[in-house]
């Protein structure tokens, strides 16, 4: 079974256009650092309409993404149970 899939990357407009990702570095980025890609392309449009309105407009770059090593916390739930338990591990560190 193939780990391609299409994700969606959603980038404020500029030219030119964008040929790799751009990396997040947001402070409030929801998992830190790192690109942030979409499932769902109606996902990534809503993005750009409430997340990049410093832009103006926002364009949605379509990639094809190994997806072996990315996690799933939405349908998987071995996925969605590690996810928690690290990010229960982390806030005991911070906190």
């Amino acid at each position: 079974m193939s780990n391609i899939r299409t994700m969606y990357h959603t980038q404020g407009y500029s030219l030119p256009y964008l040929i790799k990702p751009i990396r997040c570095n947001r402070y409030n980025a929801w998992l830190g650092s790192g690109f942030y890609f979409w499932d769902d392309d109606a996902d990534a449009i809503i993005w750009g309409k409430e997340g990049k309105t410093s832009f103006g407009k926002f364009v949605v770059y379509i990639s094809k993404i190994d997806c072996e090593d990315v996690l799933d916390t939405v349908f998987n739930e071995v996925h969605y149970k590690f996810f928690l338990k690290h990010m229960d591990r982390i806030s005991q560190d911070i906190f």
